[in-house]
């Protein structure tokens, strides 16, 4: 179980690699900050470095996973599989507000998967105040969506 868990974890780290080499490479060749999306650089870091953070237990005193790892895998799936259809059909006929709400759906399930991946590792106060924080920032979303749009 060992060398699953460090072998997915080194595919995704090579999987987020050229994002991070991208950044590099702007650094070393003065290029302009601006044109990079730092918002995928960040986001592909912190899952990254989130779900890295939640195997290290595992890794070293567990033989099976936990459930919540269930529910990481499917909001992962989720993200994916909404975002992946989002870029297939924005091209297509389809009514522009489908094509929104599968790219909404898919940055919630990976703000999600985000929030659950952190929380693994820790105690349950610290699972306690991630959920608050999570629900609070929903609240603030929702709320200047409904209110300033």
């Amino acid at each position: 179980m060992k060398n699953y868990i460090a072998s997915a974890y080194r595919r995704l780290g090579a999987f987020f690699q050229p994002q991070l080499n991208k950044v590099i490479n702007a650094l070393d060749n003065n290029l302009d900050l601006e044109t990079i999306d730092w918002a995928k650089i960040i986001v592909a870091y912190c899952l990254s470095t989130a779900i890295g953070m939640a195997l290290i237990p595992i890794q070293l005193h567990s033989h099976h996973l936990p459930q919540t790892f269930c529910v990481l895998g499917l909001a992962i799936l989720l993200a994916f599989t909404c975002i992946m259809v989002s870029k297939f059909i924005q091209h297509s006929n389809s009514p522009r507000i489908i094509v929104h709400l599968f790219h909404y759906f898919g940055v919630f399930f990976g703000v999600t998967a985000f929030f659950i991946s952190v929380t693994i590792p820790f105690p349950p106060w610290f699972k306690c105040t991630a959920s608050l924080i999570y629900v609070a920032s929903g609240l603030v979303v929702l709320f200047c969506h409904h209110y300033y749009t």
